[in-house]
């Protein structure tokens, strides 16, 4: 069994200083974060475990006036098997928003756009899908395996909230 030991305040600090400054619109460093993914993303690609599942499907909606944050990703692990990732709640104000949205309507713009996520994957993909998501992401899995349709619910093998 092999082993990889990161340490990721080194590389953090390494990217800190060592990559040109990078920020958001809004001013926020981002050297660090691009560096320590770039870093790990490659130690993963290269290792036995990782290196064949395919990221494809990126999708991410933020929009102040509607109060909606969304972000999905597919994973494709076998020929036979895709992993469907929806994303929590993030650390802006529309994020928090929608979360709060989420006690009294229903759907939220999300969850619709988590259920057009799926229904689009299950079309353009085969095999098992499992969806899953942490947080919000959990929340928008179980309502888009809920609300598919039927030919969307008899490829969904497991939902993880």
């Amino acid at each position: 069994m092999r082993i990889l030991a990161v340490d990721s305040n080194s590389i953090m600090n390494r990217a800190y200083y060592g990559i040109k400054v990078l920020t958001t619109k809004d001013g926020f460093f981002t050297n660090a974060i691009y560096g320590f993914l770039n870093i790990l993303l490659s130690a993963m690609a290269e290792s036995p475990r990782f290196c064949d599942i395919g990221i494809f499907n990126c999708v991410e909606h933020f929009d102040p006036k509607s109060q909606t944050q969304f972000y999905a990703v597919t994973l494709r692990i076998s020929e036979s098997e895709i992993y469907v990732a929806f994303r929590g709640t993030d650390n802006t104000l529309v994020g928090w928003k929608e979360d709060f949205n989420m006690c009294f309507v229903c759907p939220v713009p999300a969850q619709e756009l988590a259920l057009e996520y799926l229904e689009g994957t299950v079309k353009n993909s085969l095999g098992r899908i499992t969806v899953g998501g942490h947080s919000k992401g959990g929340n928008l899995a179980v309502y888009a395996a809920a609300f598919c349709s039927e030919r969307a619910q008899k490829r969904v093998q497991t939902v993880f909230n």
